[in-house]
């Protein structure tokens, strides 16, 4: 028999049932199903002491001295953000890893020693420039559709200018085409220019995406033999290419056809992903051309333009303002004027440097990111370790045996009391940065309101803000789940009394039987007694 109950706390309900079995079910399920109530309700216990906090005084205080300790390791090691030599170690970087890549290929040193004479003399190419590494990989690590996007752009305005014909419009230039159509069929979406640029065109061609849909797109132009640029005003287009052949490069072979065409899908699979690396590598620090006029060149996107952009297409999102705003960042950079994204107070972490958002941009704002994360890092160690050597004193002294130590109260993850004392200290360590950034700022700008905001967001750890965040969105977390969890346990409750009242009722049923045998034996015996006696 079934009994549903619910209880209401706080605006959470609770809905639990209480289950008496049958007569006809047998006394072992009962004393099974009773003892795993009976195990979920202690382990419900369990978990509410580790959602409630237990941290005191010296806890707290431990916070607070690990946050300033943190935020002066901030303030006299980190110092301010320094994007223009993040900038040049990116690029420092990515032209040694670039360099490095083309000396493995066998083909390059040969191709370096033929040398060129277009200085009309013949002169060997020096295999650890730049220049040539790079001239080397557009060569011989090439993608279909690659610099194909001219002619797809022509394409497309032939392709929407046959469209408004078709609705109407009478003539054969594209701009009046545009307004021909937003002014007579706006429902039909706002027409305009894909605006697909020399320096946009490897954000817009996914197959130039270092991600997996990157990859995937380049193995997709494989099979369609056309490649598709989505502009970042509406509309894709295409163009077709000219497939690579992968026999050039396979290894495997077979002579039964099914063997053939595994064998043919497996090599051409390994030289789409080997040329596409290579190829990525080529474009990082721009074209051969870009490299030999000293020009920062259009790069690629890191994996976070990349993500971006591939979202930026999703419906819903492509119709807004965002796909432009990614073009900006990535053909202009982020700062005021000249077509560039402008991040408002932002926009003193980009200056100094080129900072248009490709993956050399994202390199460097990425090492000035890990540099702010050092002192957070050593903050929560801090935290953590301290939290870890005085519950274990405590326990040795309590216990007096390692072996009897509750490990679980000793570790410092995944309990309320550490992440309360993380979440302090990652305050203070927040209130000490701002506290320096403000103090530095006023110093610096000598009463120059401009100069006083740039100082100031360049001093600011963003990591560590952001690890505040984290830190308190866990704690509320842990809260909420724990009045959940006693909302449950005070209905367990119930149910357990009811089990405690039916093993009373069920031991005085035990005690009133064993009491009738005994005085039925008892009356036995004295009517044998009287027989006797008769």
């Amino acid at each position: 028999m079934e009994f549903n109950y619910q209880k209401s706390s706080e605006g959470l309900r609770v809905k639990y049932s209480l289950v008496i079995p049958d007569e006809n079910a047998s006394e072992n399920q009962a004393l099974d199903g009773e003892e795993q109530f009976r195990k979920e309700l202690e382990d419900a216990y369990e978990e509410i002491e580790r959602l409630t906090n237990h941290a005191d005084g010296y806890d707290y205080a431990i916070a607070v001295s690990c946050g300033i300790v943190a935020g002066i390791i901030d303030s006299v090691f980190i110092g301010k953000w320094d994007f223009y030599k993040a900038k040049r170690d990116s690029n420092i970087k990515v032209n040694k890893i670039i360099v490095e890549f083309a000396k493995k290929d066998p083909r390059y040193i040969p191709w370096c020693k033929c040398g060129t004479n277009n200085s009309s003399r013949w002169k060997p190419r020096d295999p650890d420039r730049l220049e040539s590494a790079v001239e080397f990989l557009e060569k011989h690590y090439k993608l279909p559709g690659d610099n194909d996007y001219q002619q797809a752009m022509e394409n497309g305005k032939e392709k929407f200018l046959q469209f408004a014909k078709k609705h109407g419009y009478e003539g054969d230039n594209l701009n009046d085409a545009i307004k021909y159509m937003n002014k007579n069929h706006p429902k039909k979406g706002g027409w305009t220019l894909s605006n697909i640029t020399m320096g946009t065109h490897h954000l817009d061609d996914l197959c130039h995406h270092p991600t997996l849909i990157g990859l995937i797109s380049s193995i997709i132009v494989q099979f369609t033999g056309t490649s598709r640029y989505q502009g970042s005003k509406g509309g894709a287009i295409t163009s077709a290419v000219e497939v690579l052949d992968v026999n050039e490069y396979g290894e495997f072979v077979s002579s039964a056809k099914w063997g053939k065409v595994f064998a043919g899908i497996i090599n051409w699979f390994f030289s789409v992903a080997k040329n596409w690396q290579g190829h990525l590598l080529s474009d990082m620090s721009g074209t051969a051309i870009a490299v030999k006029k000293r020009t920062a060149g259009a790069g690629i996107p890191g994996t976070f333009m990349s993500t971006l952009k591939e979202l930026s297409m999703l419906p819903g999102i492509r119709n807004t303002d965002f796909p432009e705003k990614l073009r900006k960042a990535y053909q202009n950079g982020i700062g005021v004027g000249g077509g560039k994204l402008d991040l408002k107070f932002l926009n003193p972490l980009f200056e100094g440097a080129v900072s248009r958002m490709d993956v050399r941009t994202e390199n460097a704002v990425k090492h000035e990111l890990q540099r702010q994360a050092i002192p957070v890092i050593i903050n929560e160690l801090m935290v953590r370790g301290v939290f870890f050597v005085r519950r274990f004193i405590q326990q040795v002294n309590e216990k007096r045996s390692l072996s009897e130590i509750d490990w679980k109260l000793v570790i410092p993850i995944n309990n309320r009391t550490i992440v309360r004392m993380v979440t302090i200290s990652s305050g203070v360590f927040s209130l000490t940065d701002i506290a320096d950034a403000l103090i530095r700022a006023v110093v610096t700008s000598k009463g120059d309101p401009i100069d006083f905001s740039k100082q100031f967001i360049l001093r600011v750890n963003f990591v560590g803000i952001g690890r505040f965040v984290l830190a308190v969105g866990a704690d509320v977390y842990m809260g909420l789940l724990k009045t959940r969890m006693e909302i449950a346990v005070a209905s367990g409750e119930v149910a357990n009394t009811a089990l405690g009242t039916k093993c009373m009722i069920k031991e005085t049923e035990d005690i009133n039987n064993k009491t009738a045998t005994i005085l039925k034996a008892l009356e036995d015996q004295t009517d044998e007694i009287k027989k006797l006696t008769i």
